[in-house]
């Protein structure tokens, strides 16, 4: 209910029905700033969630980080060791191959200084 400046009453009289709606008004209000209390409780209590779950993200992202240096380096060392392998396997096969040579020089000396003795020998 409005008045205008004329029909303002000169006193306001409090009926059942105004007393009934200040009353609802004064509940809803109340009720309001109880769900605006428990709305804020939890924005807050998300608020801390999402510090906490930032902070379990930017770990995982720094575990993953040094768990990729990690590879990259065992990688790198992988290389490094196939190559030594490789390198290694040459080797032996050069001594290998040496060591034929060795064998066929052993024993084409021994057979020349049986050559020798027999000569020196008078024996042919």
């Amino acid at each position: 209910m409005t008045f205008t400046s004329r029909e303002r009453p000169s006193r306001l009289i409090v009926t059942s029905d105004l007393k009934d709606n200040l009353l609802s008004n004064a509940e809803i209000r109340s009720s309001s700033r109880s769900v605006v209390s428990q709305l804020q409780k939890e924005l807050e209590d998300l608020k801390a969630s999402t510090v906490r779950e930032n902070q379990r993200v930017r770990n995982f992202k720094r575990k993953l980080e040094l768990a990729e240096q990690k590879t990259e380096r065992l990688q790198n060392e992988h290389d490094r060791l196939v190559m030594k392998v490789a390198t290694l396997t040459t080797e032996v096969k050069i001594l290998k191959s040496q060591e034929a040579d060795n064998e066929w020089l052993v024993t084409t000396n021994n057979n020349l200084r049986a050559i020798v003795d027999k000569l020196s020998k008078g024996q042919t």
